[in-house]
C-alpha cells in the first residue's frame, strides 16, 4: 500500500473506532475489510456510474407535472434521470435545509449516492466548490457571501480565514471518512470563473475594482498573492490528501481565454498557482471548461482558419481574431500548452455540455455559400448568441450532449462531457424582472441592456428570470425544445444517469476544397453517447457530377476518412455532401461543404486593407484587440499558390507601446524576432524548406501604459516567393 494511502486509511479507521462519524447522520461507509481502499484512477468517470441529484430531479418533476404536452413531459422526465453536479455555493449549502432552499446537505447527498449505486461499479458525485471571498468579481448576480475584509458581527474573521475554517474545512471533514471507500468517487470543480478573472479582469482586458481587490490589490497582471489564489491553494492542499477525490480547476471557456495572449498568460499563471501547492503539479487531475456557459463543444460547419472572401473565419466580428472558436479545439490547445509548460501528459479535461446544444429550427444544417465573411459566419455557426461574451439565460440555447465518459472523436485527454450547470436553474436576475424578489441583480441579465463586455450588444437574455440558482421553468422548456441531440421521449437516465445509447457525427474540416483533377480529404468522427459501443457504417450522398467519394474504412466505431476526387470535367462550384452513419436502428448525419475550383496555372488577387503590391497572395492588416493596456496588430494571409519563402515585418512606433508577444497560427511555427527602439519591429521569417499554403495570421502583441495606442500609425511589409517569382506588399492597420 502506498504510504499516502496507508496513512489516510489508518487515520480513517482510527476515527471510525473512536465513533467520530456519528455527526455524519449515519452515512454508510461500506469499507469492505481491512484491505479495501479507494484507488486513484486515471479517469474517474470510466468504469463508474454518476449521481442523479435528487434536488434537481425534484425541480424537474415539479415542472413536468404542470406540463400538458405529452412529448415535452416525457422529455422532462428523461432529463430528470441525467446526472448533474451539486453546487456547494454557500456555507449554508453544506448543512442544507431551510437555509439552502430546503435542499439536501452534503452528507445527505453522499448517503443518497451510495443508495443509488448498483452492482460493483463506484458512483461519481460531482461537487462544485464555489464560495471564495468576493466570489465572481466580474458579475453581480453570482457574487458571494464572504467579503475579503472582516465584517463583524456577521463575519468576524477575514475572508480567507472564513473560507478556510467555515467552508473548506467542514467540507473536508465530511469527505474524509470516505477517503478509502472504493464505492464512491468525488469530482471537485474548483471555483468557477475565479482564476480566469485574475488573468483578464485585473488590467489585461479590463480593470474591474472587485477583481483587482481579489488580486491582492495588484492591477495590470495576475498575482500569486491574491485571496483567490490563497483560497484555491488551501482547498487543493486539503482535498489532495483524499485518494478518491479528483480536482479540476475551472479554466473559463474559449471565448474568454482562447486568444493566444490570454492563453499564454493563463497557462503561466495557473502553473504558478498549482506549483505553489504542497503536491505541486500533482495536486490537480485536470481542468474544466465552459462551466455554466453556452459555447459549443464543436462548431460543425466552420473552422477558424478557413478563408472566406480572402479572410479567415477567426477574423469575423463574432470571433474577433480568436483562433479557438469552440471548446473541443480550445481544450486540445490548452492540453498542448500545459504539457509544454511542464504539466504531466496525464492531465485531463472536462467540458460542461449542459446548455451548449443549440438545436431546433435555429440550427444551421450546413455551411453558408456566402462569400462575405460575416454573413458566412453568422449563417454557419451553431452558436446563436449575438456576441460570445453573453452569459446570462441565453435565448435559443438548448441542452447539449448528455454526460458521457471518454467521448470518442476528440483528443485522448478529454475525459468526459459533464452537466455542471443544472439545466433550467437561472443564471441571475435584474431589478425590474417580474420574478425579482430582492437581493442580487445584474443588468447583464436584462434583455433590454447593452452588455459593455460583449461589444455593447443586447444581452440576449430571457425576460423575467428568477435569482441565480432558482429554477426557471420557461428556460427549462426552451432548453429541452432546442436540445441537440434531441432528448428521447423514453428511457432517460439509467444505472447512474447514462442516457439511451446513441451517437453523433462530426467532420474536420467542415469544408473541403478540391481542384479539377485533384483530391481532398476530411475525417468524420463518431461521438457515442449513453454507452453506445457499436460499429457505424458510412455513406456519402449529394455529390456533384464527376466527383466521387471514398470512405476508409466503410464501417468503424471511431472515425473514417472521406476522400473526394474531382474529375477534370467537374463543374466548379459549392455543394453540400451529406455523410450518413447507421448502426442497427440508429442513424446520424453530418454535412460536408465541398468546393470545386477550376484548374489553373496561377492565381490573381492582390492586397487588402490598404496594402499595395503584387502577387497571388492576399495580405490584410487589421487592428485586433484594442485597449489602453494591450493591443494586437494582425496581418492575415490567404493564398491559392504555395509560398516557398516569406519575410514579414510589423512596425509599431514606441509611443505608448512596448513589446508584449508575437505569434502566428500556422501549423509549422514561423519563427519571430523583435527589436525595440524608436519603433518596435516584429519580424517573421519562414524557415528553409517550408511551404505555406492556405492561410494564417501573423500577430504583433503590444503592451500599453494606460493611454490608448493608435493602430493606424502601425505598418507592415512583406516579401515572398510563390510560383518561382518574388513579390512584395505593404500596408497599414
Amino acid at each position: 500500500m502506498a504510504p499516502l494511502l496507508k496513512s489516510v486509511f489508518e487515520h480513517t479507521r482510527a476515527r471510525l473506532l473512536r465513533g467520530c462519524c456519528k455527526a455524519l447522520l449515519g452515512l454508510p461507509l461500506a469499507l469492505v475489510g481491512s484491505n479495501a481502499f479507494a484507488q486513484h484512477v486515471a479517469n474517474p468517470f470510466v468504469g463508474a456510474t454518476q449521481y442523479i441529484n435528487p434536488d434537481y430531479a425534484s425541480e424537474v418533476a415539479a415542472v413536468a407535472a404542470q406540463t400538458g404536452n405529452a412529448q415535452l413531459k416525457a422529455q422532462m422526465t428523461a432529463v430528470a434521470g441525467y446526472p448533474t453536479a451539486v453546487w456547494i455555493d454557500s456555507m449554508a449549502a453544506i448543512a442544507g435545509g431551510s437555509a439552502n432552499k430546503t435542499r439536501l446537505s452534503l452528507a445527505q447527498h453522499i448517503a443518497a449516492a451510495l443508495a443509488q449505486r448498483t452492482g460493483s461499479q463506484p458512483i461519481v458525485i460531482t461537487l462544485v466548490i464555489y464560495d471564495l471571498p468576493q466570489r465572481d468579481c466580474a458579475a453581480l448576480a453570482s457574487n458571494g457571501e464572504i467579503s475579503i475584509a472582516a465584517n463583524p458581527p456577521s463575519q468576524p474573521l477575514t475572508g480567507i480565514l472564513t473560507y478556510e475554517q467555515n467552508y473548506i474545512t467542514p467540507i473536508f471533514n465530511i469527505l474524509q471518512p470516505f477517503a478509502n471507500n472504493p464505492n464512491v468517487r468525488f469530482v471537485l470543480v474548483i471555483e468557477p470563473d475565479s482564476l480566469p478573472n485574475m488573468v483578464t479582469n485585473t488590467g489585461l482586458s479590463a480593470s474591474i475594482p472587485a477583481c483587482v481587490a481579489a488580486n491582492g490589490g495588484q492591477s495590470g497582471s495576475a498575482s500569486l498573492s491574491g485571496v483567490y489564489v490563497q483560497g484555491i491553494q488551501f482547498a487543493l492542499n486539503q482535498f489532495h490528501t483524499l485518494p478518491n477525490v479528483y480536482q479540476y480547476l475551472d479554466i473559463g471557456h474559449s471565448a474568454w481565454l482562447g486568444w493566444p495572449a490570454n492563453m499564454a498568460l493563463a497557462v503561466s499563471f495557473y502553473g504558478g498557482v498549482v506549483r505553489g501547492t504542497t503536491a505541486g503539479l500533482n495536486s490537480i487531475d485536470g481542468f474544466i471548461s465552459n462551466t455554466a456557459n453556452y459555447t459549443p463543444t464543436k462548431e460543425p460547419f466552420i473552422t477558424a482558419t478557413e478563408s472566406i472572401g480572402g479572410n479567415q473565419v477567426l477574423s469575423a466580428n463574432f470571433y474577433q481574431f480568436n483562433p479557438e472558436i469552440d471548446e473541443a479545439d480550445y481544450n486540445a490547445a490548452l492540453y498542448s500548452s500545459f504539457v509544454n509548460a511542464g504539466f504531466p501528459t496525464s492531465i485531463g479535461f472536462l467540458i460542461d455540455t449542459s446548455r451548449n446544444g443549440w438545436g431546433a429550427s435555429n440550427r444551421p444544417t450546413g455551411p453558408s455559400t456566402s462569400t462575405d465573411l460575416n454573413t458566412f459566419v453568422n449563417a454557419s455557426k451553431i452558436d446563436q448568441r449575438n456576441a460570445r461574451g453573453q452569459w446570462c439565460n441565453q435565448s435559443s440555447a438548448g441542452l447539449g450532449t448528455p454526460p458521457t465518459a471518454s467521448p470518442a472523436g476528440f483528443f485522448s485527454q478529454l475525459e468526459a462531457f459533464v452537466w455542471i450547470k443544472p439545466p433550467g436553474e437561472s443564471d441571475g436576475t435584474y431589478a425590474t424582472s417580474t420574478a425579482y424578489t430582492g437581493g442580487k441583480a445584474d443588468e447583464n441579465c436584462d434583455p433590454a441592456h447593452l452588455n459593455a463586455l460583449a461589444s455593447n450588444t443586447l444581452t440576449g437574455a430571457l425576460p423575467n428570470p428568477p435569482s441565480a440558482g432558482v429554477f426557471f421553468p420557461a428556460e427549462f422548456n426552451m432548453l429541452i425544445q432546442n436540445a441537440f441531440p434531441a432528448v428521447p421521449t423514453s428511457g432517460g437516465g439509467t444505472g447512474g444517469g447514462q442516457p439511451s445509447p446513441s451517437f453523433t457525427l462530426s467532420a474536420a474540416p467542415t469544408n473541403v476544397s478540391v481542384t479539377q483533377g485533384a483530391s481532398g480529404t476530411a475525417t468524420v468522427s463518431v461521438a457515442p453517447a449513453g454507452g453506445f459501443s457499436g460499429s457505424v457504417a458510412f455513406a456519402a450522398t449529394g455529390l456533384p457530377s464527376n466527383v466521387t467519394a471514398s470512405l476508409n474504412p466503410l464501417s468503424t466505431a471511431t472515425s473514417t476518412t472521406v476522400t473526394f476526387q474531382a474529375g477534370a470535367s467537374a463543374a466548379p462550384g459549392t455543394s453540400t455532401v451529406t455523410i450518413t452513419g447507421t448502426s442497427g436502428g440508429l442513424a446520424a448525419t453530418t454535412p460536408l461543404g465541398l468546393v470545386v475550383s477550376a484548374a489553373q496555372s496561377g492565381g490573381g488577387g492582390g492586397p487588402g486593407g490598404g496594402a499595395t503590391g503584387a502577387g497571388p497572395a492576399t495580405f490584410i492588416g487589421k487592428a485586433g484587440t484594442v485597449g489602453p493596456w494591450f493591443d494586437e496588430d494582425d496581418v492575415v494571409l490567404s493564398t491559392t499558390v504555395p509560398i516557398t519563402s516569406l519575410t514579414l515585418t510589423i512596425t509599431v512606433p514606441a509611443t505608448n507601446a512596448v513589446f508584449s508577444n508575437m505569434y502566428n497560427t500556422f501549423t509549422t511555427n514561423i519563427a519571430g524576432t523583435h527589436t525595440s527602439g524608436a519603433s518596435i519591429v516584429y519580424t517573421f521569417i519562414s524557415p528553409p524548406g517550408l511551404t505555406i499554403s492556405g492561410g494564417g495570421t501573423f500577430a504583433a502583441q503590444i503592451g500599453g501604459n494606460g493611454t490608448q495606442h493608435v493602430a493606424t500609425t502601425d505598418s507592415w511589409s512583406v516579401t515572398y516567393t510563390a510560383g518561382g517569382a518574388s513579390f512584395s506588399q505593404a500596408g497599414t492597420f
